[in-house]
């Protein structure tokens, strides 16, 4: 599975936060952010994080997405 890198920094915070091999990431609406990394273990941020992304996740979407539709996909 591909992976990615993503930069994250919590309110009132001045440094950013990196995680690296990130397999997938999610929200729970009104609760927190989550993070899932390659070796098992999820990182949660709170809602008001700022957080970056890598370019590469931006094709690991795609290609999850091609998987389920069996189609190509332009992103």
């Amino acid at each position: 599975m591909k992976v990615y890198k993503v930069r994250y920094r919590n309110p009132g915070q001045l440094f950013w936060r990196v995680l690296r091999r990130v397999e997938g990431d999610g929200i729970e609406p009104g609760q927190f952010r989550w993070f899932a990394l390659e070796d098992g273990r999820i990182v949660y941020v709170a809602l008001g994080a700022e957080v970056e992304f890598s370019a590469q996740r931006r094709n690991v979407i795609a290609e999850k997405i091609r998987k389920e539709t069996g189609g190509q996909v332009n992103i």
